[in-house]
């Protein structure tokens, strides 16, 4: 019943929920339903800054990352909700 498995799906993401609760997790039927919905979370959103995820993928330090989080065009930050 309640237990935790090791192997189950549903027990890890249960785990990954409780420690991170402001985490949100999209979940489609299919492939083609999973380009709808990213397709429709784009639209009020503008394409990612290349240059810019190149450099914060590349920048060791944290304070470094934090500096350079505009990494969406426009001066708007990236925010994960964890």
């Amino acid at each position: 019943g309640g237990e935790i498995r090791v192997d189950s799906v549903c027990s890890k993401m249960a785990i990954l929920t409780m420690h991170f609760p402001k985490l949100r997790i999209l979940w489609s039927r299919g492939p083609h339903q999973t380009l709808a919905i990213f397709k429709a979370l784009k639209m009020k959103h503008e394409e990612v800054n290349i240059e810019k995820s190149i450099s914060v993928g590349n920048n060791e330090s944290l304070d470094g990352l934090m500096e350079t989080s505009d990494v969406v065009g426009g001066g708007s930050t990236v925010n994960s909700g964890v």
